[in-house]
């Protein structure tokens, strides 16, 4: 069961059409009797650990901030003032399952775009400084208050005072100002300059969504055409012809080059397949590990007796579904599962889910095709099983 709710007073219809990716918006109340799923103590404690990303902020009164990477040793805690500084961990839903509930509240964007929750705990006067964002965020409140102040819409040509590695925007023009209590929740579009700083002792939680460049995608999709492009594949001359200009590069060769590259880069199929590869990669891919030892689907049912099947929290699913050829594509941490579309209903659950109930689970996997999909998923760390 989710640990959270979101209030049903929220229209996601309507906050779809008037807000997503135009304006910032508060949306007060958000999640009802709001209760921290983690601790400003757990939090510390994940931030001293090396594999987990984290960063401390102090800020001073001159305007200035100064940003050290973690991980932290215990002692950094202890050291710190009373006030003005913040800690903040990525990725804390790939720790803490309560923390990866919170996810479910935003279902009405489709689960590929969220990239994951980072956390932060600001004493009074803490925060990280005016700055923008590149991709949507929803900033829930948790412990304690923020102010939050919401500037212009900014852009790559906007000046940075860029002395802190921070990325602060140079001159803050406020628009609007909120004052965020627990449950409450402010989303903010990319691009949009906003600067929050805590009143008390305070937890954020940010959800941020993934929006890779076209520059990234090009590159990405440009890569896998090279590497399944055999090396034997190469400019010919179609029509030689005696040049009138030896020197001359003409525009037969020109259009003959430019048509095999067009048709090269315009496979639809293909880069529908590669997107659903790129859009689940994991961020953190060393996090999921194979199996030592492998199972076999004979033993399925028999494991899942006495233990529960969970995705593994660092792990990212989609699928799309090609319901006219009676196939569909489960994608999982950047690979992809050509399947029969009998399937459906496991993969939607799959998708889905997080915690899984085995209960669930135990008609999906009477066929073959479902038992060997779970077993793969298994072997290559995507899936966990529980005691």
């Amino acid at each position: 069961m989710n640990s959270f709710k979101i209030s049903p007073s929220f229209e996601r219809k309507g906050f779809l059409e008037q807000y997503w990716q135009k304006k910032p918006v508060l949306l007060q109340g958000l999640i009802p009797g709001f209760l921290d799923p983690i601790s400003p103590e757990e939090l510390a404690s994940l931030a001293c650990e090396a594999e987990i990303e984290s960063r401390i902020v102090r800020a001073s009164k001159g305007g200035e901030w100064k940003l050290t990477e973690g991980p932290f040793p215990e002692i950094t805690f202890q050291e710190l003032p009373d006030n003005n500084w913040t800690v903040l961990v990525q990725a804390v839903d790939h720790w803490l399952e309560s923390v990866a509930q919170l996810k479910h509240c935003f279902n009405f964007v489709p689960s590929w775009r969220i990239d994951d929750v980072m956390v932060s705990f600001a004493t009074a006067g803490g925060g990280v400084g005016p700055h923008y964002d590149n991709y949507d965020v929803f900033l829930i409140q948790g412990l304690g208050s923020r102010r939050w102040r919401i500037g212009a819409k900014c852009s790559e040509t906007s000046p940075l005072a860029d002395n802190s590695g921070l990325r602060i925007i140079a001159e803050f023009d406020q628009h609007e100002e909120y004052f965020l209590q627990q449950g409450d929740a402010l989303y903010i579009p990319p691009g949009y300059s906003h600067w929050g700083v805590a009143q008390t002792d305070s937890l954020c939680y940010s959800l941020g969504f993934r929006a890779p460049s076209f520059g990234e995608m090009l590159e990405g999709f440009s890569d896998r055409i090279i590497d399944n492009l055999p090396a034997t594949r190469r400019f010919v001359d179609y029509k030689p012809s005696i040049p009138k200009r030896v020197g001359e590069i003409d525009r037969q060769a020109i259009d003959e080059i430019f048509q095999e590259l067009k048709e090269l880069i315009t496979s639809k199929p293909e880069f529908e397949r590669w997107f659903g590869c790129y859009g689940t990669r994991s961020k953190y891919p060393d996090q999921i590990t194979p199996r030592v030892k492998a199972i076999h689907s004979n033993d399925l049912c028999t494991l899942l007796q006495s233990a529960q099947l969970c995705r593994h929290p660092a792990s990212r699913y989609a699928f799309q579904d090609y319901t006219e050829n009676s196939k569909l594509i489960l994608f999982v941490d950047g690979e992809e599962f050509l399947l029969g579309i009998d399937l459906i209903n496991l993969v939607s659950l799959l998708c889905s889910s997080t915690a899984l109930d085995n209960d669930d689970f135990s008609i999906l996997l009477e066929s073959k095709a479902a038992q060997d999909l779970v077993v793969s998923l298994l072997n290559q760390g995507s899936l966990t099983l529980q005691s």
